[in-house]
């Protein structure tokens, strides 16, 4: 492993939890719980029940618009430890891409509930942008343009931006929170040994390095989940047959031979404990589950996946710019 650019440290929370469980959420604040105590009642209800019961389960644009309604409000859910319970409570969604003249969209699949998953907008990015990896609500952006790797980092639910020191002849392969130091960092190796598809079909699950390939002819799904990561134990834990018949007739081409090849296949985690496998052809996104099942599709041109999941954050980092009225600071957004 070489770390490709140190980003810095983020915020240190003020107690040890988990920004992967949904379950743990920190502690307020004395000077979070005496801003609450010394504001007026909402609704008959006592302003601490107001702001870790009910604002802090609020998506980030709904936040952002209640920082509006008064003082208290504002300087409550700007403290550190909200924002670390807030992010606790976002769901982690894969991430898709559709791409248009001059630029992209974020996408993010939204599988929770009874109704039908939903693609909704994340952010707009321009065409130089291509995305590499993300953590904590953190998006890694590189251009490859003119031999040079050139990276930076942004907050799509704040909008923030910083470019990176340029790194020429590598690319990357994640990002991630170095343990130890609290850091995030970047994880690249030189272009020569890495081939495409290299690390493909890689994927983490509360912790778990997964992995998902196919057989010689695609139609067969197998993953796999390290166990043992002293002596790298690997251990089957779905293996299931592609419901090539049923997107075939889905995407009105009952005569066309489905090969390996024709269709994108990514494994990401769903949530919950389980995992999503997501698998486009032709312009439509199918959603199967792990007996093979065809779910759901969407029909959106110019779609692409990856295997990469957003949870969203409102938390500050020392390494992006500070913005006044959360606006935009510079590319990559359009």
């Amino acid at each position: 492993e070489r770390p490709g650019s140190d980003l810095g440290p983020p915020p240190p929370p003020p107690q040890q939890h988990s920004p992967d469980h949904s379950s743990c959420s920190a502690a307020p604040s004395a000077a979070a719980m005496a801003t609450a105590a010394a504001t007026p009642r909402h609704g008959g209800l006592p302003e601490e029940i107001v702001i870790w019961e009910i604002l802090v389960r609020l998506p980030q644009k709904s936040l952002l618009r209640c920082r509006a309604v008064c003082r208290a409000w504002r300087s409550a859910t700007s403290a550190r430890d909200f924002l670390a319970a807030h992010h606790d409570r976002q769901p982690n969604l894969p991430i898709v891409f559709q791409v248009y003249r001059g630029g992209q969209s974020l996408l993010a699949l939204d599988n929770r509930g009874a109704a039908a998953p939903q693609l909704q907008p994340v952010a707009r990015l321009d065409d130089h942008s291509s995305l590499e990896a993300s953590c904590d609500g953190l998006l890694l952006l590189a251009d490859y343009g003119r031999g040079v790797s050139t990276f930076s980092v942004c907050n799509p639910a704040t909008r923030q931006f910083a470019r990176l020191p340029m790194l020429s002849g590598f690319v990357s392969l994640g990002m991630y929170r170095h343990g130890p130091t609290g850091e995030y960092r970047i994880l690249v190796c030189p272009v020569v040994p890495c081939s495409d598809g290299l690390f493909a079909g890689m994927f983490e699950m509360d912790g778990i390095l997964g992995m998902a390939c196919s057989n010689d002819e695609g139609k067969i799904i197998g993953i796999w989940m390290m166990q043992d990561y002293e002596s790298e134990v690997w251990t089957l834990k779905y293996r299931f047959e592609l419901p090539f018949e049923e997107i075939k007739m889905q995407c009105d081409m009952r005569q066309v031979r489905v090969k390996r090849g024709d269709m994108l296949i990514v494994v990401v985690p769903g949530g919950d404990g389980e995992l999503l496998v997501l698998s486009r052809f032709d312009d439509v996104l199918f959603q199967i589950n792990m007996d093979g099942k065809l779910v759901e599709s969407f029909h959106r041109e110019g779609l692409c996946l990856t295997q990469l999941q957003l949870k969203q954050t409102l938390a500050l980092h020392t390494f992006l710019p500070a913005l006044e009225g959360y606006v935009v600071n510079a590319p990559p957004f359009s």
